[in-house]
């Protein structure tokens, strides 16, 4: 898993981190991302969750990138989720707008609330245990079948005379 966290988001991000590798009770190895930085972009590796921790100083970063520019960090995750912090209002026309922005499959990501409370955190983090272990959205195969029959059973000669 990966976080991409904003500086307000630091402390959080750091907590999961350390919630979930410690003592490997997980086998999960989580890594951050502070998107405010330089080595923001440079993230290239794979991983099974892409996990954006919506902060207000993470959206506030966000409206000053590039559009698409979380679609196209986070390109490495097979499933993709905010975590959304209590003072963060997904119904605000605004914070939609940088989202969707940020980020062109906006409405496909997966929302995580972090909640304010104890018990609605272990709910969060309960969440995302859950989109780790799910299997990733995937497309439909096309698949084009010709039917060839194993053994002709009869053939029909027919000749023209003249």
């Amino acid at each position: 898993m990966t976080i991409y966290y904003a500086d307000d988001g630091e402390a959080i991000s750091s907590h999961i981190k350390n919630y979930f590798e410690e003592g490997r009770r997980f086998q999960l190895q989580v890594s951050t991302v502070n998107v405010g930085g330089d080595q923001d972009s440079k993230q290239n590796n794979r991983c099974s969750l892409s996990l954006g921790l919506l902060t207000p100083e993470m959206l506030h970063d966000l409206e000053r990138k590039p559009k698409d520019y979380l679609s196209n960090v986070c390109k490495q995750g097979q499933k993709r989720a905010f975590l959304c912090h209590d003072s963060v209002d997904l119904t605000d026309s605004n914070n939609e707008s940088i989202l969707s922005n940020a980020c062109s499959d906006y409405d496909q990501w997966n929302k995580v609330s972090l909640g304010n409370s104890n018990e609605n955190y272990k709910m969060a983090l309960l969440s995302i245990m859950q989109l780790m272990e799910s299997t990733p959205n995937a497309s439909p195969v096309l698949v084009e079948y010709k039917i060839i029959p194993k053994k002709i059973s009869s053939v029909n000669i027919f000749y023209l005379c003249g």
